[in-house]
């Protein structure tokens, strides 16, 4: 992979292009090909119609056939007793990333083929680095629900979108447009979060006029960025169907004003890389937890189930797949959980107050605005936490909890990952530490500013 991306950086912009576009392809050759058609049709949103009792009936079931499974085929559950006539999910330990990553082989189902698995890396909304595996059953259902999803506001997969992100596509040195690169493969304009600042926002929305995307996707803290800018300007954006804002999500006022500046809702999922999809935004502004296709708890410290609408731990139970299964597993996020009756016509429960993933910004001493950081210690090896504390208008300091495992030359790998996305504008330390204190609503914060 390293070498990949050596190469990739090293090219000129069009060898850029082909390499974009050839991931492109690999990307939907897995999520999309195959029966993707009939899965479409399978995972309708039209499912939520169905009142809550016969769903949450039909769930246990699913909860149900998927213990069955895993107790059967999945090393990691071999403890539970295979002649039990009834597992009970709540007698199951909570799965955390630390499992996950110590115990990585136990945990494939013994009847799968691991051709099947889509290999990712994630840091996670606590920081803690991970390298996770979805089976392609489970990614092709997340994706048909994701499409018809979009559909609910107008917007398809093809058409012309403009993707801003964390997406290291272009050096951080480049200081002229484009910052951009155009993935033919999904007619999407790929933009640099990491480039855009108060001098480089006028680049960014001419070519978004200039490109007319039917929808936007991406980190809302960027998107809010050029809202800011066209509204201090006065450029009205007309031609959005919606933008829909990564799972990190945002503040009130910044999803306000994008509304207001770009003519169109803000919408939005909650999830994490692993488990993919949890809960989807409607109009009401109601996180639906998509209770066909994964369980949410929500526990207390001690693994204990808390009254509904209080805030506690997210645990959800994935129950698109059994590859590699992720059950009573442990988000890093804190929320609380609810039942409505929603305007929207969906009834059942939703999530609430969804905290954990909310990154303050770093502005950079030439201007840059940057967001979703958790990128810069995935090189790290055996972190068990992570944390980037603003100290200073040019000084950051990398705060990191260490495991085991931890192996601290790793950290030249981390010392690479800031010049690429930070530049050499500002000074960094590392500083090894027992624990990383969270907020008094039991918040952690990636990113904390601190001068």
């Amino acid at each position: 992979m390293k070498t990949v991306e050596f190469v990739y950086n090293a090219s000129p912009i069009f060898v850029k292009k082909l390499l974009l576009n050839l991931e492109a392809l690999r990307r939907n050759r897995f999520r999309r090909y195959g029966n993707f058609v009939a899965l479409k049709k399978q995972y309708t949103l039209s499912y939520y119609n169905l009142p809550y009792s016969e769903r949450l009936k039909l769930q246990e079931k699913k909860v149900i056939t998927v213990l069955n499974d895993v107790v059967h085929h999945v090393p990691f559950f071999s403890f539970i007793k295979k002649e039990e006539p009834s597992i009970k999910l709540e007698k199951l330990p909570v799965i955390k990333k630390n499992d996950l990553r110590k115990n990585t082989s136990s945990f494939f189902h013994q009847k799968k083929k691991k051709r099947d698995f889509w290999v990712g890396h994630t840091s996670g909304s606590t920081g803690t680095p991970l390298q996770y595996y979805s089976e392609k059953s489970g990614v092709r259902i997340k994706y048909a629900i994701l499409d018809n999803y979009y559909n609910l506001f107008g917007c398809s997969y093809g058409e012309k979108r403009i993707r801003i992100s964390g997406a290291k596509i272009l050096q951080p040195t480049k200081d002229h447009p484009p910052y951009w690169i155009y993935n033919k493969v999904d007619n999407q304009l790929q933009m640099s979060a990491y480039h855009l600042s108060d001098t480089t926002a006028k680049d960014y929305l001419n070519k978004i006029l200039s490109f007319q995307p039917n929808y936007i996707t991406g980190h809302i803290n960027s998107i809010y960025h050029l809202a800011r800018y066209a509204k201090k300007k006065g450029i009205q954006m007309k031609s959005l169907k919606a933008v829909f804002m990564d799972s990190e999500g945002g503040m009130s006022e910044q999803i306000r004003l994008v509304e207001k500046v770009f003519d169109c809702p803000v919408i939005g999922d909650y999830g994490t890389s692993e488990v993919g999809l949890i809960a989807v935004l409607c109009r009401e502004k109601n996180y639906h937890v998509l209770d066909r296709t994964v369980k949410v708890e929500i526990l207390d410290e001690h693994d204990q189930p808390i009254e509904a609408g209080e805030p506690g731990r997210i645990i959800v139970t994935d129950l698109k797949q059994t590859g590699f299964p992720y059950i009573r597993y442990d988000t890093g996020d804190w929320g609380s959980v609810g039942f409505v009756n929603c305007p929207c016509g969906w009834d059942g429960s939703v999530i609430k107050n969804i905290e954990g993933r909310c990154d303050e910004m770093i502005i950079t001493p030439s201007g840059k605005k940057l967001t979703r950081l958790s990128y810069i210690t995935k090189p790290g090896l055996g972190i068990k936490e992570s944390q980037i504390a603003h100290v200073a208008p040019d000084e950051i300091i990398v705060r990191i909890v260490p495991d085991d495992d931890f192996l601290e030359s790793s950290l030249k790998n981390i010392e690479k990952e800031i010049h690429q996305i930070i530049g050499k504008e500002m000074k960094y330390s590392f500083d090894i530490v027992a624990s990383i204190k969270r907020t008094k609503n039991h918040k952690f914060k990636h990113v904390v500013k601190e001068f």
